[in-house]
């Protein structure tokens, strides 16, 4: 009498349970991406204000408009005046921007994001 051969693999219902927690990641990526697409643009606009032509003697608020000018070109809504610091010290002018990026993930759950971007301009 022969045995019937072995049956290997994975069925039905191993595989939902192995596809739920994938798909509810793969979700949970979707909708961090574009905060930190956002957050990559934030640190651009910071880097392209070291070419800007004599930035250490303008005024905080003239150094603010060229920010939030680059910001409205980039389509940057997550950052606010309040969020921006602007420390003038001899020569060098830093600027700290910490914000938070805030996105529905399902219902009335949302996931909060924290970014910290700073520049030292000389």
């Amino acid at each position: 009498m022969r045995k019937a051969p072995k049956q290997a693999g994975i069925t039905a219902v191993g595989f939902v349970l192995i596809l739920v927690p994938v798909a509810f990641f793969i979700y949970v990526g979707m909708k961090m991406a574009p905060a930190y697409l956002e957050a990559f643009s934030v640190g651009d606009a910071l880097g392209s204000l070291r070419k800007e032509a004599e930035i250490q003697e303008r005024s905080p608020g003239d150094i603010y408009n060229l920010l939030r000018k680059r910001f409205d070109i980039n389509n940057i809504s997550s950052v606010q005046k309040e969020d921006v610091k602007i420390l003038k010290t001899g020569k060098d002018v830093t600027i700290k921007i910490d914000y938070e990026a805030r996105v529905s993930l399902v219902g009335n759950v949302d996931l909060v994001m924290s970014f910290h971007k700073s520049t030292v301009l000389r």
